[in-house]
């Protein structure tokens, strides 16, 4: 019983260091090739939030019609008895 129980514990060990050796190599290998970029990027400005009446939510009044707008994407209307024909509105996009 003591005997399997070394050779379980010995054959994990050696296991264990085989596949970490061969994951240094590969990881070694594939990193040397890669190198940061020195190119310095500035960040753009984020826009400012529309407020008050502007903005396609200000256009529909109750959200009445905003489906038909060319500048909507997606469409999800909760009210849908069945969940299919919600999943299909939702995941046709308007405008390709």
């Amino acid at each position: 019983m003591k005997r399997t129980a070394v050779v379980a514990v010995v054959l994990a060990c050696v296991t264990t260091s085989v596949a970490f050796g061969q994951q240094t190599r590969r990881s070694s290998r594939s990193l040397a090739g890669r190198q940061a970029s020195a190119a310095t990027v500035q960040p753009l400005p984020t826009p400012t939030l529309p407020e008050g009446n502007t903005g396609i939510a200000a256009r529909y009044p109750g959200d009445v019609g905003m489906e038909k707008d060319p500048d909507v994407v997606f469409v999800e209307s909760f009210e849908e008895s069945t969940r299919s024909g919600s999943t299909a509105t939702c995941l046709s996009p308007k405008r390709a």
